[in-house]
């Protein structure tokens, strides 16, 4: 059976479990209104999120790898709201993904204002 497996030509590179993965990182910045900037780690939201979420903001003060952070990418607002929430006291929230891909690095934004 070996000998089979040998005899096959290379086509391309080996499937590994991250032939489509991305490295991530998230960064929270809470401005005050009298203009402070203050960072905040995004471990300190992770429990006002279920399970799955929780678990794409553990860690990401540092790149870490995933294969898929679409979803993340898609409620960046809604992280920001949750800051507001958590962190009363901010005017507002600013999150930042950067997604560093085979194809380039890749950052996307979410904002949102906090309720007086």
């Amino acid at each position: 059976m070996a000998a089979v497996f040998a005899a096959l030509p290379l086509v391309g590179p080996a499937f590994t479990m991250y032939a489509s993965s991305v490295e991530f990182r998230v960064a929270i910045v809470g401005r005050t209104a009298n203009g402070g900037r203050f960072t905040v780690p995004p471990i300190s939201l992770a429990h006002a999120f279920p399970p799955s979420g929780r678990a794409l903001l553990m860690g990401t003060e540092v790149f870490r790898r995933s294969t898929d952070v679409a979803v993340l990418r898609r409620h960046l607002d809604d992280v920001a709201k949750v800051a507001c929430r958590e962190h009363p006291g901010f005017a507002e929230f600013d999150v930042a993904l950067t997604e560093r891909t085979a194809k380039g690095v890749v950052e996307s934004k979410g904002q949102a204002t906090c309720a007086p």
